[in-house]
């Protein structure tokens, strides 16, 4: 993996650290909603109900994985924001 937040072996751990993995989250979940889309509306004919509806998963989980990197990279920004602003009041 890219950094050393990647590495470690706790998905809570991981989550929201890494900038590169909130971009890829965020391409994948773009991707999996074109690919739904797609099936829906230009292939609704020729591709079954089952694909259509596993396009639609796949764009939902993809998107709540984002959703929580996002929730959790800001979560730690403003535990970072507010510990770095009682050191400075304490000094």
């Amino acid at each position: 993996m890219s950094c050393s937040s990647c590495g470690k072996n706790i998905f809570t751990e991981k989550i929201g650290k890494c900038k590169d993995c909130i971009y890829l989250s965020a391409v994948t979940s773009v991707l999996f909603w074109t690919l739904w889309y797609f099936s829906v509306q230009i292939f609704g004919e020729t591709i079954g109900h089952f694909a259509k509806h596993i396009f639609l998963f796949l764009a939902l989980f993809v998107n709540l994985l984002f959703i929580a990197h996002i929730l959790a990279y800001l979560s730690d920004r403003r535990q970072i924001k507010n510990e770095t602003e009682k050191n400075n009041t304490s000094l």
